[in-house]
């Protein structure tokens, strides 16, 4: 199946790790019925061939489609402002919360019970996990070798 660029314009990827925006929406088949309907108005201005299918009919949808688009697309715009807004205001709450966890250590010390409850690991905490860790990882070492 061989689909054209503006048939795929509209796919979604959705990936727990990143989220891609859709892109905006382009109205082709408005373009290509709105050259149909040029011909359709040749033969007749007021063509009708029954069953609500009329030149009137066709043009008001051709509308109706194009201010649909014109709408998602601005729909479109503001979401992707709205966004460059939520990850300009993620990247100065992570440099506020840098500058907390910097004052709370300079003022009380990193190994204090107050830096511990603003959320920060001490120093002597950590050691520990890495030396436990090591001492772990030593006997596996020496068993591959024998």
């Amino acid at each position: 199946m061989n689909l054209s660029k503006r048939q795929l314009q509209l796919d979604i990827v959705v990936d727990p790790r990143v989220l891609t925006m859709p892109r905006k929406k382009t109205a082709y088949v408005a373009d290509k019925l709105a050259h149909r309907l040029a011909g359709l108005k040749s033969i007749d201005p007021n063509l009708d061939l029954g069953e609500d299918c009329n030149v009137v009919t066709i043009q008001t949808t051709i509308d109706q489609l194009r201010n649909t688009v014109n709408a998602y697309n601005d729909a479109l715009a503001i979401l992707n402002s709205t966004q460059g807004d939520i990850k300009s205001l993620e990247k100065d709450l992570k440099q506020l919360d840098q500058k907390a966890m910097l004052g709370v250590a300079f003022r009380y010390g990193k190994n204090s019970e107050q830096y511990r409850l603003a959320g920060g690991k001490s120093p002597s905490e950590t050691a520990r996990k890495a030396v436990a860790t090591r001492l772990k990882a030593k006997p596996q070492a020496d068993t591959i070798q024998n």
